[in-house]
């Protein structure tokens, strides 16, 4: 009886020669996995530069996951959570980000480390004075924060977990891959996440089209920058991701 296998034809009668063929397989898959490693730290490396870089071509691979999503820090203060909501950008096919009022130096050293394969995102951050500013060409903005109800004005939605808004942006299109191909500017949405320690203040709660709370438990006082982006990318990519 005679198999192909790693690019040999082998009588499994004879083991010898099995034996050998296997080897030759699993050093073929071998030199496999180390071609993709090698692909992927040049892709790493490659975005490590300053020039603008996109990861997507429209017209050769599938448009990104949240090509509709921009995702806006407001006074960033650690430069290493910066660099971390650079990274998630990438993990989750946004390929947007904004910076408010940096209070750090967001293309620093330490930024740049944490990005890790995200560093274009950073160099290619647009920088704004105010989040009404940064928001200004995006159909749907959400504001983030555990109390942000408390600046919320009366007509405000108010989403109780990410799961829930990212349903919502569903159902009304507004993840839409299709659509952010066809009318970009006009289907933008921005996720918009506040300082460090204070938060967003209330004129800039005010100023989105909703608000976000992310439920935790009682032991903390509430998630890291980078966390609550997090939690909040992974529920939007999920459902865009899953568009037929």
């Amino acid at each position: 009886m005679y198999v192909h296998v790693g690019g040999y034809i082998v009588d499994v009668h004879q083991p010898c020669q099995s034996r050998r063929c296997v080897r030759a397989f699993h050093q073929a898959a071998d030199n496999n996995q180390q071609q993709k490693r090698e692909h992927l730290l040049q892709s790493i490396r490659q975005s490590k530069k300053r020039e603008p870089q996109r990861l997507w071509r429209p017209d050769l691979d599938p448009p990104a996951a949240l090509g509709a999503l921009s995702v806006i820090l407001v006074g960033p203060k650690k430069m290493g959570n910066a660099g971390a909501v650079a990274r998630l950008c990438n993990c989750f096919e946004c390929d947007d980000l904004r910076v408010v009022d940096a209070a750090c130096d967001i293309r620093s050293r330490s930024s740049l480390n944490a990005a890790m394969g995200g560093q274009r995102l950073l160099w290619q951050a647009a920088e704004h004075n105010t989040v009404s500013e940064a928001i200004a060409d995006c159909a749907f903005t959400v504001a983030f924060g555990r109390w942000a109800e408390g600046g919320m004005a009366q007509k405000q939605a108010l989403f109780r977990s990410a799961s829930a808004l990212a349903s919502f942006l569903s159902t009304e299109g507004l993840l839409s891959i299709r659509s952010a191909v066809e009318d970009r500017a006009q289907q933008k949405v921005a996720f918009v996440f506040g300082r460090e320690v204070g938060g967003l203040a209330p004129e800039e709660v005010a100023a989105c089209s909703a608000v976000c709370q992310l439920p935790m438990g009682r032991l903390q006082e509430s998630l890291s920058l980078s966390h609550a982006a997090a939690i909040a990318m992974s529920a939007a990519f999920e459902v865009a991701a899953a568009e037929p």
